[in-house]
């Protein structure tokens, strides 16, 4: 086979092998007598290789921003919640690294977006090599290993036991470069909050870097959406992840933006830490996008219709937000500060004695009304959540 691997000027792998003799290509090389015929043999398997790689299935993702008043107070509460979290983060904990990040690599004192990418140009060598070398063995040897390890007894490992060896490391993206992890120093840590970040809050990649290193709020959440096709099947799919609380309107724009119904398919799913909910949708490329808009919305009843909504105006979400993002850089703010600070950035919508009142009176009211809106999901669900209480004590100031 060493001899077809040098004519083809590739290894093949043991499932491209065994999926070469299923089709007779590998007897008719070995049947060869004549170079023509060889030739012949081997174009045969190199045209059955390019086959099967068009047949593999191909997929694309990304992400669009919704950024209205609602998600980006909902961001700002959440950018809150996990601060004071990380902060009392012990080893083991889901947050921990974001704790260890910011106080051995930052020592307290955040970046300026802009100084990202040098932080992170600065810090790739730092710490000990982590592995970086992936194995992978044989059936037989694999067995052989773990009856090995559940005995306790030592075992060996002959090269030839080895089916593939490869280099494998994580990586950061950010502001469109690559940075591999190969050390166990700040990156390693960065890569671990931001992985908790993005898990916790369904936040963009650039964006938990940004709050971990900078304490920048993001501007919104993620639509993100995956592209997949197979040319073997001729079906490809487009697949949504939306908050539920997303319009369907803006459902059918993110749609339209990448293809043209009755295959679909729905789930929701949840992040215990920060309460929100999402709704996957996944559609033929064919499906027109208001038919998208149609399924969503219907899915989106379904799922609040056992919960208790109330409406957050536009100024109420501006203010929340703007006040979780004000208590991040400044923890123990006054409301009189508070409203001082928002007159002096907003001159056309001054807060008077009066309003101020009513809005620090009600403020853990907008919190629990925000959280029964994206989070509604967990009403229909009957999952635990922390309690409308606990989740207020979390993100919400103590009164003036």
């Amino acid at each position: 086979m060493q001899e077809l691997e040098r004519a083809l000027r590739m290894r093949l792998s043991p499932e491209l092998h065994t999926a070469l003799e299923r089709e007779g290509l590998i007897g008719a090389y070995l049947a060869a007598v004549t170079p023509e015929e060889q030739q012949e043999a081997i174009d045969a398997i190199r045209a059955y290789i390019r086959r099967s790689r068009e047949r593999e299935p191909k997929q694309q993702s990304g992400a669009v921003y919704t950024t209205t008043a609602l998600e980006q107070a909902y961001v700002a509460l959440q950018a809150r919640e996990v601060s004071k979290l990380a902060a009392v983060a012990q080893q083991g904990d889901t947050l921990y690294p974001l704790r260890v990040l910011r106080e051995q690599y930052l020592r307290g004192e955040f970046l300026p977006v802009e100084g990202v990418q040098d932080w992170l140009q600065h810090h790739l060598t730092d710490g000990q090599p982590l592995p970086s070398t992936r194995l992978t063995l044989t059936p037989e040897a694999e067995t052989r290993v773990l009856q090995a390890r559940q005995q306790g007894q030592p075992v060996e490992i002959q090269p030839s036991e080895f089916v593939r060896v490869e280099q494998y490391y994580e990586t950061l993206h950010y502001g469109g470069r690559v940075y591999p992890v190969r050390f166990d120093g700040a990156l390693r840590w960065l890569w671990q909050a931001s992985r908790a970040l993005m898990r916790l809050c369904g936040w963009a990649e650039s964006d938990a870097i940004e709050f971990a290193l900078c304490n920048r709020v993001p501007d919104g959440l993620a639509i993100e959406y995956r592209a997949e096709w197979s040319l073997s099947a001729g079906l490809a799919f487009l697949g949504e992840q939306v908050p539920l609380y997303t319009s369907p309107e803006k459902v059918a724009q993110l749609y339209a933006l990448y293809t043209q119904v009755w295959h679909f398919y729905s789930h929701a799913e949840w992040s215990l830490l920060a309460g929100l909910a999402f709704l996957s949708v996944r559609a033929p490329f064919y499906t027109p996008p208001e038919k998208v808009a149609q399924l969503y919305a219907r899915v989106q009843r379904f799922c609040k219709r056992k919960a208790r909504y109330k409406g957050v105006s536009d100024f109420t979400a501006r203010f929340v937000r703007f006040v979780e993002c004000y208590r991040l850089q400044h923890p123990r703010a006054s409301w009189k500060e508070i409203i001082t600070e928002w007159n002096r950035q907003n001159p056309s919508e001054l807060i008077d004695e009066r309003r101020a009142r009513s809005l620090s009176a009600n403020y853990n009211a907008h919190l629990r009304a925000i959280h029964e809106q994206v989070a509604s999901l967990y009403v229909l669900a009957g999952m635990p959540t922390a309690s409308e209480d606990s989740a207020t004590d979390c993100v919400a100031g103590e009164p003036a």
